[in-house]
C-alpha cells in the first residue's frame, strides 16, 4: 500500500490530464478544433493543480509507518515532473491534434 500511494498513485495522477485529452480527442467528432482548444485549455489549468495533489498523496504514502517527521524530500519530484510533463505536454499535444486535423481536411 505505500509503494502504491507513494509512487504509483501519484503518477497515474499527473499523467491524468494528458491521457484524457487524448482520450477526448479520439471520442470527439464534430467542431474538432474549437473542442480541441477548450479541452487543452481546461487540462491546461488542471495541469496546474494536479501536481500539488500527487504531491500530497505522496508525501501521505511515504509516512505510512514512519515516526513523526519523518523525510519526504523525494516526493517533491511529482512537482517538477508534474508541472513539466502538464505545462509542456498538453500544449505540445494540441498542436499535434491541430496540424493532424488541418492535413485530414486536405
Amino acid at each position: 500500500m505505500r509503494l502504491f500511494l507513494s509512487l504509483i498513485l501519484p503518477t497515474i495522477i499527473i499523467l491524468l490530464p494528458c491521457i484524457l485529452f487524448v482520450v477526448f480527442r479520439l471520442i470527439i467528432k464534430t467542431k474538432i478544433l474549437v473542442n480541441i482548444l477548450i479541452a487543452g485549455v481546461l487540462l491546461f489549468i488542471v495541469g496546474f493543480f494536479v501536481p500539488w495533489i500527487a504531491l500530497g498523496i505522496s508525501i501521505k504514502g511515504l509516512m505510512m509507518g514512519m515516526p513523526e517527521g519523518g523525510c519526504v524530500t523525494g516526493a517533491t519530484v511529482f512537482c517538477f515532473f508534474g508541472y513539466a510533463i502538464n505545462l509542456i505536454g498538453i500544449p505540445m499535444l494540441g498542436l499535434i491534434f491541430f496540424i493532424l486535423e488541418k492535413v485530414k481536411k486536405r
